[in-house]
């Protein structure tokens, strides 16, 4: 008897496909159709990102959904296509060759998308691995948060805006992930807040290349920039109603500033971290603090100023507002792009290597904005007045560090840290950068020190005794930890939480 081979469908492969999303946010713009490659199924995927929950298709096929009768639906899309078509928008400035194929070592090809599982929680986040919260395991990629507007009865989801989407993943954390996986070990304050401003500075230059976004900011600033705009305030939906839900708790009425989650407009000067209070205080929004999404505000200002400054000499040369923040904005997306793949550090730095190593990048894609970025950069006490910079070269990478109480080490002193007596951890260290100084293992003991004990100081290392494991990463405020203290064989260790929000 003849027996016929069990026929096996095909998979699918990636077909062009319309899918609504939202570039920037839902209380700024409506909602546009997109078409991007799609492999469609019930849980669709791009080349780069995959939905992890079931999403039905409309009635033709496509992702044409609508955030009011399908919020988990549209969230999942939404996401999925403002990834793809931000990081399509920036990838292209980026060193070719530098380019890594995976998300991170060993990591997959595709980044997956959770855009709902954070119930009642008002974040979003970026994890590169798996971890244990309150027993739950959470799968590496991107989450975002569910919860209701105390005031206006709304369920916000976080997934529903452009800006925090491309905040997370769409370039993002998860691309700068991509090309500097050390950043995320840092326990360096100024290297943690980067990767905050590099949420924020990424979704705002990759959100000007759409057509629709650029069109509005330049209706909204007539190119003076210094007005707020779709663009500087990022986060508005979520942002007011975070604002909601903290007054009604009894804080103030405005946490955040006004009505976004941060904004890029302000005038704020570097400051050394460990000078400052360690979170923001309610009663004082403008008060900087060492807290990453907070400190992130020098950088994220600084840039968005070089921008602003950019956009005005332009139209002082005879362009108008949109031809203007578009070339700007071109300039800025050159400058990112060779910074991020090619000459920024590889380890722990401080915002001043940082912006030596944006001035190299302007000098190689010749977009000669130098003097503005010199200039920005010294006004905001970033570059010092009178700098020589020069490249210098160190090792790369990280080592292993055994830390031994003597006693004296006072960066500690009446800390649980002290109370370990020792512990070993991964030391980040700096790979090639700009620099106005020396830096060897001495140097990077002493500011590793400092910013452990202000670390252990103010709660952000989370404690565990030997034999057991943490019930989650987060705090009592849901902001992730900065590092761990784990056990092997009865010798603590410190290991980095490696998730950011």
């Amino acid at each position: 008897m003849l027996i016929q081979p069990k026929a096996f469908a095909a998979p699918s492969k990636p077909q062009p496909t319309p899918v609504a999303m939202n570039p920037q946010d839902p209380a700024i713009l409506p909602a546009e159709t997109v078409t991007i490659s799609i492999t469609r199924s019930d849980k669709p995927s791009t080349k780069d990102y995959q939905v992890t929950d079931k999403v039905k298709a409309d009635a033709k096929g496509g992702y044409v959904l609508e955030a009011r009768t399908d919020p988990t639906g549209y969230a999942s899309m939404n996401v999925l296509a403002n990834l793809q078509t931000g990081l399509d928008s920036f990838l292209p400035y980026c060193d070719q060759d530098k380019i890594p194929a995976t998300w991170w070592d060993g990591g997959p090809q595709k980044l997956d998308i959770y855009a709902f599982d954070r119930q009642n929680e008002a974040n979003a986040f970026f994890n590169p691995f798996v971890f244990d919260d309150h027993g739950k395991r959470v799968g590496p990629g991107v989450h975002f948060g569910v919860f209701s507007d105390p005031q206006t009865k709304e369920k916000i989801y976080a997934a529903h805006s452009g800006e925090v989407t491309g905040h997370e993943g769409g370039p993002g954390h998860a691309t700068l992930h991509r090309f500097r996986p050390n950043y995320i070990r840092s326990m360096d304050p100024e290297v943690r807040a980067y990767h905050e401003a590099f949420g924020d500075v990424s979704s705002i230059l990759t959100q000007l290349k759409n057509p629709r976004v650029l069109d509005l900011v330049a209706r909204q600033t007539g190119g003076d920039l210094s007005k707020h705009n779709a663009v500087s305030d990022l986060g508005e939906q979520f942002g007011v109603a975070i604002n909601h839900l903290i007054e009604s708790k009894g804080g103030p009425k405005q946490m955040t500033g006004g009505d976004y989650v941060r904004t890029a407009i302000n005038d704020l000067r570097w400051q050394d971290p460990n000078t400052l209070p360690p979170r923001p205080d309610p009663k004082n929004p403008e008060q900087l603090t060492r807290e990453p999404h907070d400190f992130s505000r020098v950088w994220t200002g600084a840039i968005y100023s070089i921008l602003s400054r950019a956009v005005a000499q332009r139209i002082s040369q005879g362009a108008d507002a949109k031809t203007a923040i578009a070339g700007a904005n071109e300039d800025l997306l050159k400058i990112y792009g060779k910074l991020t793949s090619n000459t920024s550090p590889e380890g722990d730095f401080s915002y001043a290597d940082m912006a030596g190593a944006m001035l190299q990048a302007d000098q190689m894609v010749g977009t000669r904005l130098g003097g503005i970025i010199q200039d920005e950069m010294t006004r905001r006490r970033i570059l010092p007045a009178q700098s020589n910079l020069s490249l210098r070269s160190i090792p790369q990478g990280s080592y292993d560090l055994d830390i031994r109480f003597s006693g004296k080490e006072a960066d500690f002193a009446g800390t649980p840290l002290e109370s370990l007596g020792s512990f070993s951890m991964q030391a980040p260290q700096s790979g090639r950068g700009l620099g106005f100084g020396q830096d060897d293992h001495s140097h990077v003991r002493q500011k590793l020190a400092r910013n452990l004990g202000q670390l252990a100081r103010h709660g952000q290392i989370l404690f565990t005794p030997p034999g057991q494991k943490a019930e989650s990463p987060f705090d009592k405020n849901g902001q992730p930890y900065v590092a761990q203290v784990t056990w092997e064989n009865g010798q603590a260790r410190l290991e980095p939480v490696m998730v950011l929000s």
